[in-house]
């Protein structure tokens, strides 16, 4: 029986006590400047009648407008109010980070019950779907890097029809997954080719979805370059028609060309370079204009003269991803400084154009479609969409309307929003140096920007959700009045660092991913409800009273400062996870040709998180010193031990996760796995420390890999190795050191992830200490050393599946090591 059963945190109450907890939370607002997480008593929130809703794309429309109007629930009256919930380590998340913003979906029917589901894709490839409300992993779905592509900044998208998630995979192609199981689609169409050479053609900016006036839905990806504009790369977006599976390719360098570009000198190619599409919101679509467009960074502009190259441009494409013929845009915008800001690096397209609603202040009869265009040269253009650059055409340059000039390069995606109060049109910037607020005015009947305010508050990109503005840095997550720029709400030290990831709000919660693979959440306080009991009242008296006794709706699972939310279940759900299948992909210059090898894998995983009761593992090695019981530090928490006498060639201890203890054959094989374990080392003598166990098989000549905690006096250790099971001895594969820094008697918390891939294997492991040092359910704190890769062959023995659990190991001493909150994330 699976334990994470979604539970509804939102209940209906009586009309008379939903009015009091109203009184209740007005009576204790403070004022705006000083109100904080900080509350002196408990506060009751009212009863909301909310209407679920879905969140399909980064920043929830096709426009990536960034203004959440279905959000009912968390709102200006209450998000002071807002607690921390969990933070969940998303598998490979750890290895480079998740830099997307989430998505999600409501009331998904899974293998394991009705969910509310987020879907993230981490840096690594890797799509994870992940209960909402309490962050337990449903499934995640790895995508290799088979064609050498380096990691995305990319956010997956949700298919209208609410039946399929897309991701991309570093293998230069877009994936096609069910939300229920993440079992991808692989015929004749899926996956779909957007890259021919992915090892330089980054995919940065968020997968997109729209449907145009013609009733058909296009998926877009976008693709630029890595970092430091390095590589054969021009820039391109791929629209895929998601009922025919046939697809359109527009380059921003040799658009003449309308295919993907092999590596040169391979053909098709083209020899100029740069160009990206690298702005987070990638494609933007407008309803209005029935256009798709999109920004480019640095690179050679010619257009003008009569060329094909569309550096530092805006472009407008039909939805479809065609332009006008002949390799022309249907219509574009240009600054006239473009050789500058090429020269420079100063990229017009750091960011994409954010679509402005109709305001009410527009003087009659005024037909533009208003949008503003950041960039790294600081400047924020306003253009009109339905003439971009003012002189009826693609090719030309200049034409903006108005340039306002900002104290920082922006590189986030403006979010806009209409102010309910007056109907005006609002957009918000936020830079690494402060915030900004602009209303859009018509003074002589000219649109103009007016700066409503200006913060010190900096950070990514923002949000509005019901009237709040959130914003985020690599410190803490704040909400403001979006009118005044006065703070409601803050919270620091739950989220790790942050790159250009944005907030997320989704049906009452707050939600952010980090660099460190981490995805955290904060939510009202439970609701609670009223039980009236009677006390004796005095006969005549004017008042009668009643004692209250709350009664909580909904148990919010304990949760701790980077790290997972744990549920405990000691019999999981054995259900296949669904293994993506790889094509065999012959690229072409147009379409996959779609042949399909299967490749079969026998790993069988939990359909969910697994924290394993410490009486469900197996002894493997030496099992009377092998113990379950209070940990050898003295702090009293409960914990596997690990105590014994071992020789100067070394040995280790061995317990592995066992589905069901009862029987004596191995129950659970996990191929990709992620797992954490708190462990301590009591005494320092010779060498020796604990450490986390995959893909161990028992069998003759078989082994397993471990990463190890070795405490060694000045020189502690970080290491890797692949440990015999007949033996007891390692084979160290890759070592960290730690100097002097692993200290007796201290919590840290070990993470091991590990991806299969053929014959290959990759580990990512990580060392944090606990902030206090005699309780491993206090947060984490910094990361102790650096962390260890390995990534290559498979040594000899270790297979592709196997079990997973916790060891210990010595040389020359007697070993005494503690282990706990052992979890697994298949």
């Amino acid at each position: 029986m699976n334990p994470l059963v979604r539970q509804r945190s939102i209940s209906i109450s009586l009309f008379l006590v939903a009015g009091l907890a109203v009184i209740a939370i007005l009576g204790n607002r403070s004022s705006s400047a000083t109100r904080n997480r900080t509350r002196t008593r408990p506060v009751r929130t009212a009863a909301v009648q909310a209407v679920p809703y879905d969140w399909l794309q980064m920043n929830g429309d096709p426009q990536h407008s960034g203004n959440n109007t279905k959000e009912t629930i968390l709102g200006p009256s209450n998000v002071a109010n807002l607690q921390f919930l969990f933070k969940v380590l998303l598998p490979q998340g750890a290895t480079l980070g998740v830099d997307g913003a989430p998505v999600g979906l409501t009331s998904v029917v899974t293998p394991s019950g009705t969910r509310d589901l987020l879907f993230s894709t981490t840096k690594a490839g890797t799509l994870v779907a992940s209960d909402a409300e309490t962050g337990a992993l449903v499934w995640s779905q790895p995508h290799p890097a088979a064609f050498g592509g380096m990691y995305t900044n990319s956010s997956p998208a949700i298919d209208p029809n609410r039946q399929y998630v897309y991701s991309y995979g570093l293998d230069g192609y877009a994936h096609k997954h069910r939300v229920e199981d993440g079992a991808e689609i692989i015929d004749g169409v899926w996956p779909q080719l957007t890259s021919l050479k992915p090892q330089w053609d980054k995919a940065t900016g968020a997968l997109a979805i729209a449907t145009a006036a013609s009733g058909a839905t296009y998926l877009y990806v976008a693709h630029g370059g890595y970092r430091d504009d390095q590589g054969d790369y021009q820039g391109h977006v791929t629209a895929i028609n998601l009922a025919t599976g046939t697809q359109n390719v527009f380059n921003m360098l040799c658009s003449d060309q309308l295919v993907h570009f092999a590596l040169a000198p391979a053909t098709p190619n083209c020899e100029k370079r740069r160009a990206a599409i690298w702005a987070k919101d990638g494609v933007i679509y407008d309803d209005v204009t029935d256009r798709i467009y999109m920004a480019s960074g640095n690179g050679p502009f010619d257009a003008n003269t009569g060329g094909h190259n569309w550096g530092d441009s805006v472009l407008a494409l039909n939805p479809d991803g065609t332009g006008s013929g002949g390799g022309m845009p249907v219509d574009s915008y240009t600054p006239t400084e473009y050789d500058l800001l090429e020269t420079n690096d100063q990229d017009l397209g750091s960011t994409g154009p954010a679509i402005l609603p109709s305001s009410p202040l527009a003087p009659p009869g005024f037909t533009g479609r208003l949008a503003v265009q950041g960039g790294k040269d600081k400047k924020l253009r306003l253009i009109d969409l339905t003439n971009m650059s003012g002189q009826g055409g693609p090719g030309n340059v200049g034409g903006e309307i108005e340039i306002r000039l900002l104290a920082n390069l922006i590189v986030t995606v403006p979010a806009v929003w209409i102010n309910p109060a007056d109907g005006s049109t609002w957009v918000f910037v936020v830079t690494g140096g402060f915030s900004y607020a602009f209303r859009l005015e018509f003074p002589a009947g000219v649109p103009s920007l007016v700066q409503k305010w200006q913060s010190s508050f900096n950070g990514k990109s923002p949000l509005l959700a019901n009237n709040v503005l959130y914003l985020a840095n690599g410190t803490a997550i704040r909400a403001l009045d979006p009118v005044t720029g006065l703070q409601l709400w803050t919270d620091s030290g739950h989220h790790g660092s942050l790159h250009w990831q944005s907030p997320v709000v989704f049906n009452g919660r707050l939600y952010i991913t980090d660099d460190a693979g981490y995805l955290t959440a904060w939510a009202l306080p439970p609701p609670t409800t009223p039980t009236a009991i009677p006390t004796s009242t005095p006969t005549g008296a004017s008042n009668a009273t009643a004692t209250r006794t709350p009664t909580k709706t909904r148990t919010i699972t304990k949760t701790r400062t980077n790290t997972p939310t744990r549920t405990a279940t000691r019999t999981p759900t054995n259900t296949r996870t669904p293994t993506p299948i790889t094509p065999s992909r012959t690229p072409t210059a147009a379409i996959p040709t779609g042949t399909t090898t299967a490749l079969p894998t026998p790993t069988v995983t939990p359909s969910s998180v697994v924290v394993p009761a410490l009486t469900d593992f197996r002894d493997v090695r030496r099992p009377g010193d092998i113990s379950v019981g209070s940990d050898l530090g003295g702090t009293g928490h409960p914990a596997i031990n690990f105590t014994g006498q071992t020789g100067a060639s070394g040995d280790a201890w061995i317990t592995v996760y066992d589905s069901m203890p009862a029987t004596v054959d191995p129950d659970a094989v996990y191929g990709n796995v992620s797992l954490t374990a708190d462990v301590l080392i009591q005494t320092y003598n010779n060498k020796k420390g604990p450490g986390l166990l995959a893909l161990f098989n028992g069998g003759a000549g078989k082994k397993g890999l471990a990463v190890v905690l070795n405490d060694s006096g000045g020189s502690d250790a970080f290491f890797l190795a692949a440990v015999d099971p007949a033996t007891g001895l390692f084979t160290t594969l890759s070592t960290v050191s730690l100097g002097p820094n692993i200290l007796e008697n201290v919590w840290y918390r070990l993470t091991m992830d590990v991806v299969v891939s053929g014959s290959n294997v990759t580990v990512t492991a990580k060392v944090f200490r606990h902030a206090a040092a005699n309780d491993p359910d206090s947060p984490t704190g910094a990361q102790v050393g650096a962390t260890l890769v390995f990534s290559g062959p498979r040594p000899s023995g270790v297979d592709a599946t196997g079990e997973v659990g916790v060891l210990a190991w010595a040389v020359s001493c007697v070993v005494n090591s503690s282990a706990t909150n052992f979890t697994i994330y298949p």
